[in-house]
Protein backbone atom coordinates (compact mmCIF):
# COMPACT_ATOMS: atom_id res chain seq x y z
CA UNK A 1 0.00 0.00 0.00
CA UNK A 2 1.20 3.62 -1.03
CA UNK A 3 1.99 5.39 1.71
CA UNK A 4 -0.14 8.05 3.25
CA UNK A 5 0.81 11.89 3.46
CA UNK A 6 1.32 13.48 6.87
CA UNK A 7 -1.81 15.55 8.39
CA UNK A 8 0.03 18.22 9.88
CA UNK A 9 -3.07 19.40 11.39
CA UNK A 10 -3.40 18.98 14.76
CA UNK A 11 -5.68 16.44 16.09
CA UNK A 12 -7.74 15.80 19.37
CA UNK A 13 -6.23 14.78 23.12
CA UNK A 14 -7.30 10.66 22.50
CA UNK A 15 -9.15 9.62 25.77
CA UNK A 16 -9.14 6.08 26.98
CA UNK A 17 -11.87 4.07 27.77
CA UNK A 18 -13.10 0.64 28.29
CA UNK A 19 -14.36 -1.44 25.34
CA UNK A 20 -17.66 -2.81 26.75
CA UNK A 21 -17.66 -5.82 24.11
CA UNK A 22 -14.00 -7.19 23.95
CA UNK A 23 -12.89 -6.15 27.39
CA UNK A 24 -9.77 -4.13 26.53
CA UNK A 25 -9.36 -1.08 26.90
CA UNK A 26 -8.33 1.67 23.94
CA UNK A 27 -8.61 5.18 23.07
CA UNK A 28 -11.32 7.18 22.20
CA UNK A 29 -11.24 10.17 19.37
CA UNK A 30 -13.54 12.73 19.10
CA UNK A 31 -15.81 12.11 16.52
CA UNK A 32 -16.06 14.79 13.30
CA UNK A 33 -19.74 15.65 12.23
CA UNK A 34 -20.38 14.30 8.69
CA UNK A 35 -22.33 11.19 7.21
CA UNK A 36 -18.39 9.68 6.83
CA UNK A 37 -18.73 8.73 10.52
CA UNK A 38 -20.04 4.99 10.39
CA UNK A 39 -22.22 3.91 13.17
CA UNK A 40 -20.99 0.19 14.92
CA UNK A 41 -24.79 -1.12 14.63
CA UNK A 42 -25.02 -0.22 10.61
CA UNK A 43 -25.69 -3.19 8.50
CA UNK A 44 -23.85 -1.92 5.30
CA UNK A 45 -20.20 -2.46 5.45
CA UNK A 46 -18.84 0.73 6.64
CA UNK A 47 -16.22 2.93 4.50
CA UNK A 48 -12.86 3.34 5.26
CA UNK A 49 -12.04 5.67 8.33
CA UNK A 50 -9.80 8.87 9.05
CA UNK A 51 -6.42 6.92 9.06
CA UNK A 52 -4.63 7.62 12.33
CA UNK A 53 -1.95 10.21 12.32
CA UNK A 54 0.68 7.61 12.29
CA UNK A 55 3.93 7.67 9.47
CA UNK A 56 4.62 4.16 9.09
CA UNK A 57 3.10 2.52 6.68
CA UNK A 58 0.49 -0.56 7.31
CA UNK A 59 1.13 -3.84 6.80
CA UNK A 60 -2.26 -5.04 5.76
CA UNK A 61 -3.65 -6.32 2.69
CA UNK A 62 -6.63 -4.30 1.72
CA UNK A 63 -9.84 -5.74 1.92
CA UNK A 64 -12.79 -5.22 -0.32
CA UNK A 65 -16.13 -4.52 1.28
CA UNK A 66 -18.50 -7.39 0.60
CA UNK A 67 -21.27 -6.77 -2.29
CA UNK A 68 -24.47 -5.62 -0.98
CA UNK A 69 -28.00 -5.75 -2.52
CA UNK A 70 -28.73 -1.94 -3.92
CA UNK A 71 -29.88 0.29 -2.25
CA UNK A 72 -29.54 3.79 0.33
CA UNK A 73 -26.94 3.23 2.54
CA UNK A 74 -28.29 3.87 6.27
CA UNK A 75 -26.01 6.10 8.12
CA UNK A 76 -26.23 7.61 11.77
CA UNK A 77 -25.19 10.90 11.97
CA UNK A 78 -23.70 11.71 15.82
CA UNK A 79 -26.02 13.98 18.27
CA UNK A 80 -23.43 15.90 20.84
CA UNK A 81 -26.72 15.67 23.24
CA UNK A 82 -25.95 11.87 23.02
CA UNK A 83 -23.48 9.72 24.51
CA UNK A 84 -22.29 7.89 21.53
CA UNK A 85 -20.15 5.89 23.97
CA UNK A 86 -20.65 2.41 21.69
CA UNK A 87 -20.39 4.03 18.51
CA UNK A 88 -16.98 5.42 18.65
CA UNK A 89 -14.54 3.52 16.74
CA UNK A 90 -11.27 2.96 18.72
CA UNK A 91 -7.91 4.70 17.26
CA UNK A 92 -6.08 1.75 14.59
CA UNK A 93 -9.30 -0.12 14.29
CA UNK A 94 -10.72 -1.33 11.38
CA UNK A 95 -14.67 -0.94 11.21
CA UNK A 96 -15.03 -4.67 9.69
CA UNK A 97 -13.40 -5.88 13.19
CA UNK A 98 -16.85 -5.00 14.79
CA UNK A 99 -18.71 -5.05 11.84
CA UNK A 100 -21.34 -8.22 11.77
CA UNK A 101 -20.22 -11.70 10.42
CA UNK A 102 -21.80 -12.14 7.23
CA UNK A 103 -21.43 -15.95 7.75
CA UNK A 104 -23.85 -16.32 11.01
CA UNK A 105 -25.46 -12.68 10.86
CA UNK A 106 -24.66 -12.83 14.72
CA UNK A 107 -21.76 -10.09 16.34
CA UNK A 108 -18.87 -11.71 18.33
CA UNK A 109 -20.00 -10.48 21.60
CA UNK A 110 -23.09 -13.17 21.51
CA UNK A 111 -20.68 -16.19 20.56
CA UNK A 112 -18.47 -15.12 24.39
CA UNK A 113 -18.35 -18.40 25.56
CA UNK A 114 -18.49 -16.91 29.14
CA UNK A 115 -21.52 -14.15 28.74
CA UNK A 116 -23.70 -17.18 26.98
CA UNK A 117 -22.77 -19.34 29.86
CA UNK A 118 -22.86 -16.85 32.51
CA UNK A 119 -26.61 -15.72 31.56
CA UNK A 120 -27.38 -19.78 31.27
CA UNK A 121 -26.08 -20.34 35.28
CA UNK A 122 -27.99 -16.86 35.61
CA UNK A 123 -30.95 -18.68 34.53
CA UNK A 124 -30.63 -22.07 35.97
CA UNK A 125 -30.07 -20.70 39.76
CA UNK A 126 -33.53 -18.43 39.35
CA UNK A 127 -35.26 -21.24 38.40
CA UNK A 128 -33.40 -23.76 40.48
CA UNK A 129 -33.53 -21.55 43.78
CA UNK A 130 -37.64 -21.02 42.99
CA UNK A 131 -38.11 -24.65 42.77
CA UNK A 132 -36.33 -25.35 45.86
CA UNK A 133 -38.38 -22.97 47.73
CA UNK A 134 -41.36 -25.13 46.48
CA UNK A 135 -40.16 -27.76 47.27
CA UNK A 136 -39.13 -27.12 50.62
CA UNK A 137 -42.89 -25.46 51.59
CA UNK A 138 -44.01 -29.07 50.60
CA UNK A 139 -41.24 -31.38 52.75
CA UNK A 140 -42.14 -28.75 55.91
CA UNK A 141 -45.61 -29.00 55.63
CA UNK A 142 -46.58 -29.68 59.34
CA UNK A 143 -49.25 -32.65 58.54
CA UNK A 144 -46.19 -33.89 56.33
CA UNK A 145 -44.00 -33.92 59.14
CA UNK A 146 -46.47 -35.41 61.57
CA UNK A 147 -47.01 -38.16 59.08
CA UNK A 148 -42.87 -38.42 58.29
CA UNK A 149 -41.97 -39.20 61.58
CA UNK A 150 -44.46 -41.47 62.96
CA UNK A 151 -44.02 -43.69 59.63
CA UNK A 152 -40.03 -43.43 60.38
CA UNK A 153 -41.08 -45.00 64.04
CA UNK A 154 -42.71 -47.53 62.81
CA UNK A 155 -39.99 -48.70 59.98
CA UNK A 156 -36.97 -47.55 62.09
CA UNK A 157 -34.37 -50.85 62.22
CA UNK A 158 -33.84 -49.99 65.70
CA UNK A 159 -34.43 -47.40 68.20
CA UNK A 160 -34.25 -45.94 71.90
CA UNK A 161 -36.26 -44.42 74.18
CA UNK A 162 -35.36 -42.70 76.83
CA UNK A 163 -38.17 -40.93 79.29
CA UNK A 164 -39.55 -40.15 82.75
CA UNK A 165 -43.20 -40.71 83.99
CA UNK A 166 -44.32 -38.72 87.16
CA UNK A 167 -47.42 -39.25 88.71
CA UNK A 168 -48.73 -36.24 91.99
CA UNK A 169 -51.81 -35.78 93.93
CA UNK A 170 -51.73 -34.97 97.48
CA UNK A 171 -51.29 -38.40 98.89
CA UNK A 172 -48.36 -40.16 96.73
CA UNK A 173 -45.84 -38.60 94.41
CA UNK A 174 -44.63 -41.65 91.73
CA UNK A 175 -42.02 -41.55 89.20
CA UNK A 176 -41.05 -43.87 86.75
CA UNK A 177 -37.61 -43.76 84.88
CA UNK A 178 -37.41 -45.85 81.45
CA UNK A 179 -35.19 -46.97 78.87
CA UNK A 180 -36.49 -49.42 76.38
CA UNK A 181 -34.14 -50.55 73.38
CA UNK A 182 -35.75 -52.23 70.03
CA UNK A 183 -33.83 -54.29 67.77
CA UNK A 184 -36.38 -56.52 65.85
CA UNK A 185 -37.16 -59.57 66.93
CA UNK A 186 -35.05 -58.65 70.65
CA UNK A 187 -35.87 -56.12 73.16
CA UNK A 188 -35.35 -54.70 76.18
CA UNK A 189 -36.58 -52.68 79.34
CA UNK A 190 -35.46 -51.38 82.05
CA UNK A 191 -37.84 -49.19 84.84
CA UNK A 192 -36.63 -47.45 87.88
CA UNK A 193 -39.68 -47.19 90.02
CA UNK A 194 -39.43 -44.54 92.92
CA UNK A 195 -42.40 -43.74 95.52
CA UNK A 196 -43.16 -41.18 98.22
CA UNK A 197 -45.88 -41.48 100.37
CA UNK A 198 -46.37 -40.69 104.18
CA UNK A 199 -43.39 -38.87 104.22
CA UNK A 200 -41.27 -41.74 103.07
CA UNK A 201 -39.55 -42.59 99.96
CA UNK A 202 -39.58 -46.43 98.48
CA UNK A 203 -37.50 -47.54 95.16
CA UNK A 204 -37.56 -50.36 93.31
CA UNK A 205 -36.17 -51.17 89.52
CA UNK A 206 -37.19 -54.27 87.16
CA UNK A 207 -36.20 -55.25 83.45
CA UNK A 208 -36.79 -57.37 81.26
CA UNK A 209 -35.81 -58.54 77.75
CA UNK A 210 -36.78 -61.09 74.92
CA UNK A 211 -33.42 -62.35 73.38
CA UNK A 212 -33.21 -63.58 69.48
CA UNK A 213 -34.86 -67.23 70.48
CA UNK A 214 -37.93 -65.46 71.64
CA UNK A 215 -37.34 -66.25 75.39
CA UNK A 216 -38.37 -63.51 77.90
CA UNK A 217 -36.07 -62.86 80.72
CA UNK A 218 -37.10 -60.52 83.79
CA UNK A 219 -35.80 -59.60 87.21
CA UNK A 220 -36.90 -56.97 89.92
CA UNK A 221 -33.99 -55.11 92.33
CA UNK A 222 -34.10 -53.33 95.62
CA UNK A 223 -36.76 -55.88 97.21
CA UNK A 224 -35.40 -55.82 100.31
CA UNK A 225 -36.31 -51.99 101.86
CA UNK A 226 -40.08 -52.33 100.26
CA UNK A 227 -40.46 -55.96 101.67
CA UNK A 228 -39.37 -54.75 105.15
CA UNK A 229 -41.83 -51.73 104.91
CA UNK A 230 -44.96 -54.21 103.85
CA UNK A 231 -43.83 -56.87 106.71
CA UNK A 232 -44.03 -53.88 109.30
CA UNK A 233 -47.09 -52.99 108.14
CA UNK A 234 -48.77 -56.24 108.28
CA UNK A 235 -47.47 -56.82 111.71
CA UNK A 236 -44.89 -58.99 110.81
CA UNK A 237 -41.95 -59.16 113.14
CA UNK A 238 -38.46 -60.05 112.41
CA UNK A 239 -37.96 -62.90 114.92
CA UNK A 240 -41.10 -65.10 113.53
CA UNK A 241 -40.75 -67.47 111.02
CA UNK A 242 -42.63 -66.09 108.76
CA UNK A 243 -40.24 -62.86 108.48
CA UNK A 244 -37.35 -65.63 108.02
CA UNK A 245 -39.09 -67.40 105.14
CA UNK A 246 -39.87 -63.95 103.29
CA UNK A 247 -36.00 -62.94 103.54
CA UNK A 248 -34.55 -66.24 102.48
CA UNK A 249 -37.04 -65.86 98.99
CA UNK A 250 -36.19 -62.05 99.03
CA UNK A 251 -32.49 -62.82 99.20
CA UNK A 252 -32.85 -65.61 96.31
CA UNK A 253 -34.93 -63.65 93.98
CA UNK A 254 -33.30 -60.26 94.47
CA UNK A 255 -31.69 -58.84 91.45
CA UNK A 256 -31.70 -62.62 90.05
CA UNK A 257 -32.89 -62.92 86.45
CA UNK A 258 -35.82 -65.10 85.67
CA UNK A 259 -36.20 -67.11 82.38
CA UNK A 260 -39.80 -67.96 80.91
CA UNK A 261 -39.17 -69.87 77.94
CA UNK A 262 -41.98 -71.78 75.92
CA UNK A 263 -40.48 -75.16 77.65
CA UNK A 264 -41.13 -73.74 81.16
CA UNK A 265 -44.72 -72.22 79.74
CA UNK A 266 -45.71 -75.84 78.52
CA UNK A 267 -45.53 -77.09 81.67
CA UNK A 268 -48.36 -74.54 83.20
CA UNK A 269 -50.47 -73.77 79.73
CA UNK A 270 -49.75 -75.63 76.64
CA UNK A 271 -51.52 -72.83 74.40
CA UNK A 272 -49.70 -70.44 76.21
CA UNK A 273 -46.90 -71.90 75.03
CA UNK A 274 -47.46 -72.59 71.60
CA UNK A 275 -49.01 -69.16 70.87
CA UNK A 276 -45.97 -67.58 72.28
CA UNK A 277 -43.69 -69.56 69.51
CA UNK A 278 -46.06 -68.30 67.07
CA UNK A 279 -45.77 -64.70 67.95
CA UNK A 280 -41.89 -64.83 68.17
CA UNK A 281 -42.11 -66.48 64.77
CA UNK A 282 -44.90 -63.75 63.47
CA UNK A 283 -42.35 -61.26 64.21
CA UNK A 284 -39.23 -62.73 62.80
CA UNK A 285 -41.32 -63.22 59.54
CA UNK A 286 -42.19 -59.31 59.14
CA UNK A 287 -39.58 -57.30 60.60
CA UNK A 288 -38.24 -57.09 57.45
CA UNK A 289 -41.27 -57.50 54.87
CA UNK A 290 -41.36 -54.66 53.35
CA UNK A 291 -44.60 -54.97 51.45
CA UNK A 292 -46.14 -56.31 54.59
CA UNK A 293 -44.72 -53.03 56.57
CA UNK A 294 -46.18 -51.09 53.54
CA UNK A 295 -49.49 -52.47 54.00
CA UNK A 296 -49.38 -50.38 57.80
CA UNK A 297 -47.62 -47.57 56.29
CA UNK A 298 -50.00 -46.78 53.26
CA UNK A 299 -52.87 -47.30 55.06
CA UNK A 300 -51.53 -44.52 57.77
CA UNK A 301 -51.17 -41.86 55.05
CA UNK A 302 -54.88 -42.68 53.72
CA UNK A 303 -55.94 -42.34 57.39
CA UNK A 304 -53.43 -39.92 59.81
CA UNK A 305 -55.54 -40.24 62.78
CA UNK A 306 -52.74 -37.89 64.46
CA UNK A 307 -53.97 -34.30 63.23
CA UNK A 308 -52.66 -31.03 64.55
CA UNK A 309 -53.92 -28.52 67.05
CA UNK A 310 -51.61 -26.26 67.45
CA UNK A 311 -47.84 -25.57 65.88
CA UNK A 312 -45.41 -24.85 68.83
CA UNK A 313 -42.36 -23.15 66.05
CA UNK A 314 -39.15 -24.18 65.88
CA UNK A 315 -36.86 -24.89 68.98
CA UNK A 316 -33.08 -26.82 69.17
CA UNK A 317 -33.34 -27.72 65.22
CA UNK A 318 -37.38 -29.35 65.47
CA UNK A 319 -40.71 -28.43 64.81
CA UNK A 320 -43.00 -28.52 67.89
CA UNK A 321 -46.74 -29.64 67.26
CA UNK A 322 -49.61 -29.99 69.52
CA UNK A 323 -51.77 -33.20 68.65
CA UNK A 324 -54.91 -34.29 69.02
CA UNK A 325 -56.73 -37.69 67.49
CA UNK A 326 -59.38 -37.56 64.48
CA UNK A 327 -61.60 -40.49 65.75
CA UNK A 328 -63.19 -41.23 62.52
CA UNK A 329 -59.67 -41.72 60.70
CA UNK A 330 -58.30 -43.78 64.35
CA UNK A 331 -61.43 -46.12 63.33
CA UNK A 332 -61.06 -45.88 59.51
CA UNK A 333 -57.68 -47.13 60.36
CA UNK A 334 -58.09 -49.54 62.91
CA UNK A 335 -60.78 -51.70 60.41
CA UNK A 336 -58.61 -51.13 57.71
CA UNK A 337 -55.47 -53.11 59.73
CA UNK A 338 -57.62 -55.66 60.36
CA UNK A 339 -56.74 -56.95 56.75
CA UNK A 340 -53.23 -56.33 56.41
CA UNK A 341 -50.99 -59.40 56.41
CA UNK A 342 -49.71 -58.60 59.95
CA UNK A 343 -52.64 -58.52 61.68
CA UNK A 344 -54.10 -61.28 60.09
CA UNK A 345 -50.77 -63.16 61.67
CA UNK A 346 -51.28 -62.16 64.61
CA UNK A 347 -54.61 -62.88 65.55
CA UNK A 348 -54.00 -66.90 63.89
CA UNK A 349 -51.45 -66.92 66.54
CA UNK A 350 -53.63 -65.97 69.79
CA UNK A 351 -57.29 -65.67 68.48
CA UNK A 352 -58.02 -63.48 71.61
CA UNK A 353 -55.82 -60.66 70.11
CA UNK A 354 -58.26 -58.62 68.43
CA UNK A 355 -58.36 -54.45 68.02
CA UNK A 356 -61.51 -51.86 68.94
CA UNK A 357 -64.44 -52.56 65.94
CA UNK A 358 -66.66 -50.44 66.63
CA UNK A 359 -66.31 -48.01 63.82
CA UNK A 360 -69.83 -47.59 63.09
CA UNK A 361 -70.06 -45.28 66.26
CA UNK A 362 -66.99 -43.15 65.28
CA UNK A 363 -68.70 -40.22 66.01
CA UNK A 364 -69.31 -40.29 69.57
CA UNK A 365 -66.32 -42.18 70.29
CA UNK A 366 -64.33 -38.65 71.59
CA UNK A 367 -61.96 -37.98 74.78
CA UNK A 368 -63.84 -36.99 77.50
CA UNK A 369 -60.86 -35.37 79.39
CA UNK A 370 -60.28 -31.94 77.86
CA UNK A 371 -57.51 -31.37 79.95
CA UNK A 372 -55.09 -34.16 78.08
CA UNK A 373 -52.38 -33.13 75.87
CA UNK A 374 -49.80 -34.46 73.48
CA UNK A 375 -47.04 -32.77 71.97
CA UNK A 376 -44.92 -33.94 69.67
CA UNK A 377 -41.13 -32.25 68.20
CA UNK A 378 -39.81 -33.89 64.89
CA UNK A 379 -35.94 -32.90 63.38
CA UNK A 380 -36.68 -30.10 60.68
CA UNK A 381 -34.43 -32.26 58.22
CA UNK A 382 -35.05 -35.86 58.50
CA UNK A 383 -38.82 -35.69 59.93
CA UNK A 384 -37.30 -37.77 63.12
CA UNK A 385 -39.47 -37.94 66.49
CA UNK A 386 -37.25 -35.83 68.86
CA UNK A 387 -39.56 -35.82 71.73
CA UNK A 388 -42.65 -36.69 73.07
CA UNK A 389 -44.54 -34.54 75.87
CA UNK A 390 -48.16 -36.09 77.15
CA UNK A 391 -49.61 -34.83 80.75
CA UNK A 392 -53.17 -35.15 81.96
CA UNK A 393 -54.99 -33.85 84.83
CA UNK A 394 -58.05 -35.01 86.51
CA UNK A 395 -59.59 -35.17 90.10
CA UNK A 396 -56.28 -33.70 91.65
CA UNK A 397 -54.03 -36.32 89.91
CA UNK A 398 -51.63 -34.85 87.53
CA UNK A 399 -49.63 -37.37 85.48
CA UNK A 400 -46.84 -35.95 83.05
CA UNK A 401 -44.85 -38.20 80.46
CA UNK A 402 -41.71 -37.31 78.43
CA UNK A 403 -39.72 -39.58 76.10
CA UNK A 404 -36.75 -38.96 74.28
CA UNK A 405 -36.60 -41.51 71.06
CA UNK A 406 -33.58 -42.26 68.81
CA UNK A 407 -33.24 -44.46 65.88
CA UNK A 408 -31.27 -46.12 63.57
CA UNK A 409 -28.40 -46.66 66.16
CA UNK A 410 -26.45 -49.48 67.27
CA UNK A 411 -27.99 -51.59 69.89
CA UNK A 412 -27.36 -54.73 70.96
CA UNK A 413 -29.24 -57.13 73.34
CA UNK A 414 -28.39 -60.25 74.56
CA UNK A 415 -29.62 -62.92 76.83
CA UNK A 416 -28.28 -62.63 80.77
CA UNK A 417 -25.32 -65.01 81.21
CA UNK A 418 -27.17 -66.96 84.30
CA UNK A 419 -31.07 -67.01 85.39
CA UNK A 420 -32.97 -69.16 87.19
CA UNK A 421 -36.46 -70.77 85.41
CA UNK A 422 -39.58 -69.99 85.91
CA UNK A 423 -40.21 -73.65 87.52
CA UNK A 424 -37.32 -72.72 89.97
CA UNK A 425 -39.27 -69.21 91.13
CA UNK A 426 -42.14 -71.24 91.35
CA UNK A 427 -40.43 -73.68 94.25
CA UNK A 428 -38.95 -70.23 95.69
CA UNK A 429 -42.09 -69.31 96.29
CA UNK A 430 -43.85 -73.10 97.31
CA UNK A 431 -41.32 -72.83 99.98
CA UNK A 432 -42.33 -69.74 101.17
CA UNK A 433 -45.80 -70.96 101.23
CA UNK A 434 -45.39 -73.52 103.14
CA UNK A 435 -43.71 -72.11 105.98
CA UNK A 436 -46.17 -69.18 106.31
CA UNK A 437 -49.52 -70.81 106.04
CA UNK A 438 -48.04 -74.54 105.71
CA UNK A 439 -49.76 -75.16 102.32
CA UNK A 440 -49.00 -75.66 98.70
CA UNK A 441 -48.42 -72.80 96.26
CA UNK A 442 -48.85 -75.21 93.40
CA UNK A 443 -52.33 -76.51 94.20
CA UNK A 444 -51.74 -79.73 95.75
CA UNK A 445 -53.64 -80.05 98.66
CA UNK A 446 -51.86 -82.81 100.80
CA UNK A 447 -54.79 -85.47 102.76
CA UNK A 448 -52.16 -85.82 106.08
CA UNK A 449 -49.91 -84.43 108.01
CA UNK A 450 -47.29 -86.73 107.00
CA UNK A 451 -48.15 -85.67 103.32
CA UNK A 452 -47.31 -82.28 104.23
CA UNK A 453 -44.10 -82.60 105.98
CA UNK A 454 -43.09 -84.93 103.20
CA UNK A 455 -43.95 -82.33 100.20
CA UNK A 456 -42.48 -80.06 102.30
CA UNK A 457 -39.32 -81.62 102.52
CA UNK A 458 -39.15 -82.00 98.82
CA UNK A 459 -39.78 -78.35 97.91
CA UNK A 460 -36.99 -77.88 99.89
CA UNK A 461 -35.01 -80.19 98.56
CA UNK A 462 -35.76 -78.70 94.99
CA UNK A 463 -35.02 -75.16 96.03
CA UNK A 464 -31.33 -76.25 96.72
CA UNK A 465 -30.59 -77.66 93.88
CA UNK A 466 -31.97 -75.55 91.73
CA UNK A 467 -30.00 -72.79 93.37
CA UNK A 468 -26.75 -75.29 92.74
CA UNK A 469 -28.25 -75.42 89.61
CA UNK A 470 -27.56 -71.42 88.91
CA UNK A 471 -24.33 -71.60 90.16
CA UNK A 472 -22.95 -74.50 87.49
CA UNK A 473 -24.69 -72.28 84.71
CA UNK A 474 -22.61 -69.28 86.09
CA UNK A 475 -19.80 -70.83 86.37
CA UNK A 476 -19.80 -72.02 82.37
CA UNK A 477 -20.40 -68.38 81.42
CA UNK A 478 -17.68 -66.81 83.17
CA UNK A 479 -15.42 -70.22 82.05
CA UNK A 480 -16.95 -71.65 79.08
CA UNK A 481 -16.99 -75.06 80.93
CA UNK A 482 -18.88 -76.22 84.23
CA UNK A 483 -17.34 -77.12 87.53
CA UNK A 484 -15.19 -79.82 87.81
CA UNK A 485 -14.84 -80.02 91.67
CA UNK A 486 -17.28 -79.25 94.23
CA UNK A 487 -14.84 -76.72 95.77
CA UNK A 488 -15.47 -74.82 92.65
CA UNK A 489 -19.13 -74.00 93.25
CA UNK A 490 -17.99 -71.70 96.51
CA UNK A 491 -15.83 -69.19 94.14
CA UNK A 492 -16.81 -66.46 93.07
CA UNK A 493 -19.63 -63.34 93.75
CA UNK A 494 -22.03 -64.99 92.18
CA UNK A 495 -22.49 -68.05 94.30
CA UNK A 496 -23.33 -66.50 97.34
CA UNK A 497 -26.54 -68.35 96.72
CA UNK A 498 -25.19 -71.82 98.33
CA UNK A 499 -25.45 -70.13 101.71
CA UNK A 500 -26.65 -73.60 104.45
CA UNK A 501 -26.31 -75.42 100.44
CA UNK A 502 -23.67 -78.66 100.68
CA UNK A 503 -22.42 -80.19 97.51
CA UNK A 504 -21.65 -83.40 97.71
CA UNK A 505 -19.50 -85.18 95.19
CA UNK A 506 -21.10 -88.54 95.40
CA UNK A 507 -24.58 -89.23 94.27
CA UNK A 508 -24.96 -91.95 96.77
CA UNK A 509 -24.23 -90.08 99.54
CA UNK A 510 -28.10 -88.44 98.69
CA UNK A 511 -29.99 -90.15 101.84
CA UNK A 512 -33.71 -88.76 103.10
CA UNK A 513 -31.38 -88.44 106.39
CA UNK A 514 -29.33 -85.44 104.10
CA UNK A 515 -32.07 -84.37 101.30
CA UNK A 516 -33.00 -81.26 103.09
CA UNK A 517 -29.66 -79.88 102.99
CA UNK A 518 -27.54 -81.55 100.70
CA UNK A 519 -27.32 -82.52 96.98
CA UNK A 520 -24.54 -84.08 94.72
CA UNK A 521 -22.99 -83.18 91.28
CA UNK A 522 -21.68 -85.40 88.34
CA UNK A 523 -19.83 -84.10 85.44
CA UNK A 524 -20.78 -85.46 81.92
CA UNK A 525 -18.20 -87.89 80.75
CA UNK A 526 -15.68 -86.19 82.37
CA UNK A 527 -14.84 -83.77 85.30
CA UNK A 528 -11.49 -81.84 83.31
CA UNK A 529 -13.33 -78.96 81.51
CA UNK A 530 -16.98 -81.23 80.89
CA UNK A 531 -19.55 -79.47 78.48
CA UNK A 532 -22.38 -80.53 81.28
CA UNK A 533 -23.47 -82.04 84.60
CA UNK A 534 -26.39 -83.47 86.75
CA UNK A 535 -27.43 -82.23 90.43
CA UNK A 536 -28.97 -85.25 92.32
CA UNK A 537 -31.53 -84.08 95.49
CA UNK A 538 -34.02 -86.46 97.28
CA UNK A 539 -37.69 -86.61 96.79
CA UNK A 540 -39.61 -87.21 100.03
CA UNK A 541 -42.62 -87.82 97.92
CA UNK A 542 -41.30 -90.19 96.08
CA UNK A 543 -38.85 -91.70 98.71
CA UNK A 544 -35.83 -91.07 95.78
CA UNK A 545 -33.10 -89.35 94.35
CA UNK A 546 -34.31 -87.54 91.50
CA UNK A 547 -31.99 -85.41 89.32
CA UNK A 548 -31.54 -81.65 87.21
CA UNK A 549 -29.57 -81.68 84.29
CA UNK A 550 -27.11 -79.08 83.42
CA UNK A 551 -25.23 -77.64 79.79
CA UNK A 552 -25.65 -81.05 77.49
CA UNK A 553 -26.47 -83.30 79.68
CA UNK A 554 -29.59 -85.54 79.22
CA UNK A 555 -31.08 -88.26 81.39
CA UNK A 556 -29.08 -91.11 78.72
CA UNK A 557 -25.89 -89.28 79.01
CA UNK A 558 -22.72 -91.01 81.14
CA UNK A 559 -21.44 -89.16 84.07
CA UNK A 560 -18.86 -89.79 86.66
CA UNK A 561 -18.57 -88.48 90.36
CA UNK A 562 -16.82 -84.88 91.03
CA UNK A 563 -14.13 -84.38 93.62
Amino acid sequence: MPEEPQNNEQQPEPTPHFDAFSGNSATDVEPTTGPAQSSAFNSNPAPTPTPAPTPSPVSETPITPTPVQDGPVTTFAPNPSVNHEFARIPDGITTQSIAPETSSGKPKWFKQKKFVTGIVVVFLLALVGGGSAFAYTSYQNPQKVISDSIINAVTAKTSIYTGTLSVVNSDMKLNVNITSKMAAPTGSLDAKVTVTAQNKTYSVSGSGLIDESGDVYFKVSGLAGVVNEAKSSLGITQSSPVSASIDKLVAKIDGVWVKVSSKDLKQYSESTATTKTCLNDTINKYKDDKAAISEVTDLYKKNPFLVISKELGQVNGSYGYEIKGDNKASISFIKGFKDTKIYKSLHNCDSSFTIYDNYKNADTFTDSNKNNTFKLWASVWSHQITKIEAGSSSDGTKTALTILPKFNQTVTITAPKSSISLSQLQSYIEELTQTAYGGSYSGLAPTSSSAVTEHAKTSQSQTNANSALVVAETFNADNNFYPGTTTAFYSGENYKQLTGVHILPNVSSITSANGQDNVAWSCLNVCAYTKGGRIAYYDYTTNAVAYMYAGAATVNDKFVNSQ
